[in-house]
């Protein structure tokens, strides 16, 4: 069958004749390159948002390595209840042991190589240790 078709170009035609299976293809064609287009640039959009997330997270995940500090573990002290420690330390540890018996419970904070431990008994901070800490001052002295 044959079928005439009027086809968007920058000129103007009254009209073309060709095969209807013809009639129409270049506007779908035309329409699928616009539709392959956006869905490569919002493919784009999400990768650079999904990097830019990761990015972030990296910078601060290991931004923050260093901020345990021996001033930062001095902070903490025997009686504080565990958000008051959660507060200094800012952020939540981890529930490293539990005694059934005594009830108490040794929360751990880490950064990178860096550990304070804070045992709490009846809720207040009883006993505090740490791991990796740069401060040597009075260790060896008697």
């Amino acid at each position: 069958m044959i079928a005439v078709c009027y086809l968007p170009t920058n000129e103007f035609q009254w009209g073309k004749i060709m095969p209807e299976s013809e009639c129409g293809a270049s506007e779908r064609t035309a329409h699928d390159d616009k539709k392959r287009e956006k869905t490569i640039a919002t493919c784009i959009v999400v990768a650079v948002v999904l990097v830019a997330a990761l990015i972030i997270g990296l910078v601060l995940h290991f931004g923050r390595i260093d901020a345990f500090t021996w001033e930062l573990y001095e902070q903490v002290e025997r009686g504080m209840t565990y958000g008051e420690v959660c507060d200094v330390l800012d952020f939540e540890g981890e529930l490293a042991d539990f005694d059934y018996i005594t009830g108490a419970a040794t929360f751990a904070w880490n950064r990178g190589d860096r550990w304070i431990f804070v045992t709490f008994v009846s809720g207040k901070a009883s006993m505090k240790a740490q791991i990796n800490m740069e401060h040597t001052e009075g260790y060896g002295e008697r």
